[in-house]
């Protein structure tokens, strides 16, 4: 199926990845349409779905826009598979990142300390983005004088 979820999600990234930013964000709500007519209003899928769709409104510096499909994406991961899931986390680095370019620090720092606290329960499996993912946290930090 040309138009599955899978096949409009990996488009969407593809063509985020190449910097083709107007036809990544057409390409992932066709995938978000895809993943609730193939699984539901309450999916995994949906949620990965809504957190790249969100990279790319921040991309684009629509970040009323990225803040609320992320924030809606991080919702969904946690019905879907409770707080401390990867998808979750994923979403919640994000989000401060985003909190980052807006220069809102606090909400930066407390995204990025359920991130850091999420990856940190499953050490062996995610050892090799932690130290990014504290550079990050420290970052953050630093903007606070902290």
């Amino acid at each position: 199926m040309a138009d599955s979820w899978q096949d409009l999600n990996q488009e969407a990234i593809d063509l985020m990845t190449k910097g083709d930013i107007d036809r990544a964000v057409a390409s992932a709500e066709k995938a978000l349409a895809a993943a609730r007519k193939e699984h539901g209003e309450i999916h995994g899928n949906i949620a990965i779905t809504l957190n790249n769709l969100g990279e790319m409104y921040r991309q684009q510096a629509e970040y009323e826009r990225a803040e609320k499909v992320m924030l809606e994406s991080i919702d969904m991961a946690e019905k879907v598979h409770g707080k401390d899931c990867r998808d979750v986390a994923d979403t919640l680095v994000n989000l401060a990142e985003m909190y980052m370019e807006q220069q809102n620090l606090q909400e930066a720092e407390a995204r990025m300390e359920q991130a850091v606290a999420v990856y940190e329960k499953d050490f062996a499996e995610n050892r090799e983005i932690l130290p990014q993912l504290y550079n990050t946290f420290a970052a953050v930090l630093s903007g606070q004088g902290k």
